[in-house]
């Protein structure tokens, strides 16, 4: 069984000292624990020292699965679309080294070094974080205006398949290119076409320490980026009437649990649970101790039609000892 904790279990496990029961308990029922890199990411935020560096140690165990990254695996996903699709923006000769390094760069300089020192990360400004932190902040304001409109018109009942959204009278001419008037178009779509779009845009700023151009990273080695863009209408049909829904599942999956978690109050780390709810195609089971991402992701299974895995809530208090047996009764 592939598991994937949550980032506050993690904690647990380190703050109770707990990672080699929790190593000996895994293998005895031969569960693959799988540590995505948003996981520690997110560990890394905690401001306090000894907790944030609990937490990062219990992470480091060499029978943990190490995920890549939700970056390169959406990436991945629009590779294989626009190889279905748009062949004339594939390589015709791709570049796989750049890929590997960056692969590389995880698996070396992030996960050993951090190994090495658990501070690593939290003293690292990568290219790009402070974009990345300034984005996270847009998109928690975003969530908040949802859920305002969303009380606002009595939306709290809708599913999530019932939400379409069509072009009204005042969308910018970029917004248009490819989308047929008057149809209407599934929201992880517009989401996806506007990151991407966004971050083609900033390809050109690979020397520039403030601008994140990771997705054009994954991109660059397997696809003509300026091939993409050429076509502003052409563009825009990939991602509102094309690509599949089941062949993009990480994709759907960003904008659907940012939706459902609208449902509810939005708080500050919700921006961030969609990086998580990414990799939960990757694993058999989720454990979480957050009521309201458990909640938000059941909505999200309603209608998904990409299985992902059992989303378990568990229950912990920090002073509980027994975190390993908690999960474990949760697992078995």
């Amino acid at each position: 069984m592939r598991l994937i904790l949550d980032t506050m279990l993690w904690g647990y496990i380190g703050q109770t000292g707990s990672r080699e029961k929790f190593e000996r308990c895994a293998l005895a029922h031969g569960w693959k624990v799988c540590t995505p890199p948003a996981t520690l990411m997110e560990t890394f935020r905690d401001t306090n020292a000894e907790r944030r560096t609990a937490g990062i140690l219990a992470l480091m165990s060499p029978h943990w699965v190490r995920l890549h990254t939700e970056a390169d695996m959406e990436c991945m996903e629009i590779v294989a679309e626009a190889k279905r699709l748009r062949p004339k923006w594939v390589r015709q000769l791709p570049r796989p080294g750049r890929p590997a390094a960056l692969r590389d760069f995880w698996k070396h300089q992030i996960w050993r070094a951090t190994a090495r020192d658990p501070d690593y990360m939290a003293l690292f400004r990568s290219p790009g974080k402070e974009q990345q932190e300034r984005e996270e902040v847009k998109l928690v304001d975003a969530m908040r205006w949802n859920r305002r409109e969303r009380l606002r018109v009595n939306r709290s009942s809708w599913r999530l398949d019932d939400i379409t959204v069509t072009p009204t009278d005042d969308a910018l001419v970029e917004d248009l290119y490819g989308w047929e008037a008057g149809v209407p178009v599934e929201p992880w779509r517009l989401q996806g076409r506007d990151v991407l779009r966004y971050a083609l845009r900033n390809r050109h700023g690979v020397d520039r320490p403030d601008v994140d151009t990771t997705v054009a990273d994954w991109l660059d080695p397997y696809l003509h980026l300026n091939n993409m863009v050429k076509d502003k209408d052409d563009f825009g049909r990939f991602w509102l009437f094309e690509v599949e829904r089941t062949r993009m599942p990480r994709h759907w999956m960003r904008w659907a649990i940012q939706e459902s978690q609208t449902m509810a109050k939005v708080r500050s780390s919700d921006g961030r649970d969609g990086q998580i709810a990414s990799y939960l195609f990757d694993a058999e089971v989720f454990l979480t101790e957050d009521g309201n991402f458990f909640d938000a992701l059941e909505r999200v299974k309603e209608v998904s039609l990409t299985p992902f895995a059992d989303v378990r809530r568990v229950r912990i208090h920090p002073n509980d000892a027994d975190v390993v047996e908690i999960i474990e009764s949760a697992l078995t």
